[in-house]
């Protein structure tokens, strides 16, 4: 079996004692015995340059507990030691901040939100803490409570080294707040930095085509707290589709665009400028339609809009040849590959024909991902 290294053990006066705060010299000076079987354990390594110092059981020594155990116990310790001594901790959570126009916005979309690290100190709401408490018919590992407010929620911390928090403990809507230990080097972490979410948080919750981070890889899980921020975003993005002056159409990259220029004109010089919900327009499609080939991107759905409107020119956008910007008929009539959008007008090209399954697009669908706001065609 493998000798297990203790960074912890339990003096004489069943204080927990720190294997770095042994030396050659006071050794002597005190007793050591296991947090798990009790039995006398010795400082090894004191002086070694090559191996860390640890504590050990005697040779021959039969120990019944595990180094799971241990950690467990050693966690829940040292975390309501600190606090007992005056040290704090501090929560950071990943919270959304919906924008505060999101349910009148007709371009709102799940993820036309932000994110922010929200930082709480337990003392500001707790100055109690209590091991192996019984609440609601649960046991919590450690229990943190306002002495002075007894109708206060408490907060569970449940500490997490082989076996993760009960779903029944969770479905129990109790706050808790899950530490992940696989190590002594995950305790020194949380009286050091507290208990924080991964900052990489913020990116998977500000997009949802992003999964999640993994449950194995978190190292705090928060449960039952609310995510949403009392503050609100003033403005989100938005895409603007612009047909300038030459008959070319342009699509913003979304993230060039505030909210605070939605129905704003922006080219003074511009044929027309609309605002596009393109994302909702995206994602509709690729649940509704079989066929990708009968996917129509922002710049042909743009164009098609703007025909209800009297637009009557020959734009590529609007031709049956144009893929995405390509005119499927280069290699065999020696037209442009990638055409300008407004080369079938300039040269006449005989070989344009408007989109059929285009036309088919009915004003009153585009309508709710399109919102003009200057046309002049």
């Amino acid at each position: 079996m493998k000798m297990i290294k203790y960074g912890f053990c339990l003096d004489e006066n069943n204080e927990l004692a720190r294997i770095s705060a042994v030396t050659v010299e006071n050794k002597h000076r005190h007793t050591y015995h296991c947090l798990e079987c009790g039995q006398e354990m010795i400082p090894k390594a004191l002086s070694s340059e090559k191996v860390k110092p640890y504590f050990a059981h005697k040779p021959g020594t039969e120990c019944s507990g595990s180094f799971e155990s241990y950690l467990h116990k050693v966690a829940k310790w040292r975390i309501k030691k600190y606090f007992n001594d005056g040290g704090s901790y501090q929560f950071k959570r990943v919270q959304e901040l919906p924008c505060k126009e999101l349910d009148s916005c007709m371009f709102a979309k799940e993820w036309c939100k932000g994110m922010v690290m929200k930082s709480f100190n337990v003392r500001d709401f707790y100055d109690t803490i209590e091991e192996e408490k019984c609440v609601n018919g649960y046991v919590a590992d450690l229990f943190l409570s306002d002495s002075k407010n007894s109708k206060k929620e408490g907060l569970l911390i449940e500490i997490c080294v082989k076996h993760p928090c009960e779903p029944e403990k969770i479905a129990s809507g109790m706050k808790i707040i899950e530490a992940v230990i696989k190590d002594e080097s995950d305790i020194d972490y949380i009286l050091k930095n507290g208990f924080s979410e991964d900052e990489k948080k913020m990116i998977y919750k500000t997009n949802v085509r992003f999964p999640d981070i993994p449950f194995s890889k978190e190292r705090f899980r928060f449960y039952n707290f609310k995510n949403l921020s009392k503050e609100r975003l003033s403005m989100g993005e938005i895409t603007r589709f612009t047909l300038n002056k030459w008959g070319i159409p342009i699509i913003s990259d979304y993230h060039a665009f505030k909210c605070d220029i939605k129905g704003k004109r922006f080219d003074e010089s511009s044929i027309a400028e609309l605002d596009m919900n393109l994302q909702q327009w995206d994602d509709d499609c690729l649940i509704e339609l079989q066929d990708p080939k009968k996917y129509h991107n922002g710049y042909q759905i743009g164009m098609r809009y703007l025909m209800y409107y009297g637009y009557n020119r020959k734009n590529c956008w609007l031709c049956k040849y144009n893929a995405n910007g390509l005119c499927t008929l280069y290699k065999k009539y020696n037209t442009p590959k990638q055409p300008t959008s407004n080369h079938a007008e300039l040269c006449n090209c005989v070989y344009y024909r408007i989109n059929p399954d285009l036309l088919k697009l009915e004003k009153s669908v585009l309508d709710k991902y399109i919102q003009p706001v200057f046309v002049s065609v």
